[in-house]
């Protein structure tokens, strides 16, 4: 379908620089839209044993994208939404979940199945609209064509696969069609509450990376200001030291704290920002989050990895401790899972239950990684992996209800990876203390916690 007024595009590599940062959607994500009124909207039953493409909507109205301080080119107008009129379909013929509504995050659930999720990168616009009341945000928001397009190449890198969700999906993505006729295809992303977060469309699912994922849904629940912050610079499309730069000169600072793996584009180039570009956005500080591209790398073995140990903490009755990840061969690799840990005694017996977690996507440690600073603290241009360990310490079978008398405290960890194993010492003197678990028994949440990069 051709598009009509598409802005001037100035292209990086393979990434489409535009007014507005195709992040506005990370911001922008939860932009308090109200529940769709239909059978499966926002606020429908919940729990669900597992995803199946539903409605997620909002209401309000939304925000006009405010030109950008870099280009020099306009964002379109944002345009509500054709109500769709096809019945319920998941073959061939678009899906249609709810009656029409004059507001655009209203409209129908319409999902088309296909080979990849955006199967027509030509949008004219793209309508972020968040399921459920968030505070902070003034409402959905629509995008330019090119911020549809950078979006759409990034969900289009997922490969199929199939996920176990426990709520509704947290964030709809409306790819807005203004050629005649006009049309809307909806992509849904579900995060919270699921082993592996997904986008969904026609009743087939796609894996999608949790840095992405984050950017999409955790990172956009973001408290607004409460007063009008200055003009936010356009860095997508840059590199992290042209970014850092444009940004220092507009008396702000810049946190590459998280990478989704592009082929096509040179690393460090700057993919998403939060908050967006322009002056238009609820936000208050002075540091701007950038997800970054990084290159495929192979998958790491134990030889090349290097686990620390963490010294307990304790909270509410628990023990709290993790195991840091880091790679010390000379190139990057991808921490690929699942991963598990069982603690053993001196003998390499095993004396708790085994955690078995698995492991965010696009996961590449950064090479020669050093390990944390005494303070805990780690440098913002490594990554480096940890996993949690947590176990209940206080209440046990003893006669006065706790479990004092049997902790157990093992020798050291033992780490699988990819069918290889390390020991870990469980303490490292006074000032990494052993972690205990009351008979043996290490929590497990459900769904498993992911193991992901240490911000």
């Amino acid at each position: 379908m051709a598009a009509q007024s598409r802005p001037r595009e100035v292209s990086t590599k393979d990434l489409v620089r535009t007014p507005m940062s195709a992040v506005v959607l990370t911001v922008l994500l939860v932009t308090g839209c109200a529940s769709q009124p239909t059978t499966r909207a926002a606020g429908s039953s919940l729990p669900v044993p597992s995803l199946s493409p539903g409605s997620s909507a909002a209401s309000t109205v939304p925000a006009s994208p405010a030109e950008s301080p870099i280009a020099n080119t306009a964002a379109p107008n944002s345009a509500p939404a054709s109500p769709a009129t096809s019945s319920l379909a998941v073959a061939s013929s678009p899906r249609v979940s709810a009656p029409a509504s004059s507001d655009p995050c209203l409209a129908p659930v319409i999902e088309t199945a296909a080979p990849v999720p955006v199967p027509d990168p030509g949008a004219d616009s793209l309508l972020v609209c968040h399921p459920g009341s968030v505070p902070g945000r003034a409402g959905p928001v629509t995008l330019s064509g090119n911020d549809a397009t950078n979006i759409g190449k990034l969900l289009d890198l997922a490969s199929l696969g199939t996920a176990t969700c426990l709520y509704k999906p947290d964030v709809l993505l409306r790819f807005e069609f203004r050629g005649a006729p006009t049309r809307d295809e909806d992509v849904e992303v579900s995060s919270v509450g699921c082993d592996h977060p997904i986008a969904s469309v026609g009743g087939h699912t796609w894996l999608i990376p949790q840095t992405l994922a984050d950017f999409l849904s955790t990172d956009a629940i973001a408290t607004g200001a409460k007063f009008a912050p200055p003009p936010v610079p356009d860095v997508t499309g840059l590199s992290l030291a042209q970014a850092t730069e444009v940004l220092a000169r507009a008396g702000l600072t810049i946190t590459p704290d998280e990478r989704v793996t592009d082929p096509l584009l040179t690393p460090d180039t700057v993919v998403l920002q939060d908050p967006p570009a322009g002056p238009g956005m609820t936000w208050s500080g002075t540091e701007v989050d950038v997800l970054l591209s990084q290159q495929p790398a192979s998958a790491c073995s134990v030889g090349q990895l290097a686990f620390d140990y963490r010294g307990v903490q304790y909270g509410t009755g628990n023990a709290f401790s993790d195991l840091d990840v880091r790679d010390i061969a000379a190139t990057p690799c991808t921490l690929t899972g699942p991963i598990s840990v069982v603690g053993v005694d001196a003998g390499g017996h095993s004396v708790t239950n085994r955690l078995t977690l698995p492991v965010a996507a696009d996961l590449i440690l950064t090479a020669r990684a050093p390990p944390r600073e005494v303070d805990g603290s780690a440098s913002k241009d490594v990554v480096m992996a940890w996993i949690p360990l947590e176990a209940d310490v206080r209440d046990g079978p003893d006669a006065n209800g706790s479990c004092a008398d049997h902790l157990v405290a093992p020798k050291a960890w033992l780490v699988s990876v990819a069918g290889e194993q390390s020991a870990v010492p469980n303490g490292a003197g006074a000032s990494e203390p052993p972690m205990s678990a009351c008979q043996g028994r290490l929590n497990v949440a459900l769904p498993p916690s992911t193991i992901t990069a240490l911000n």
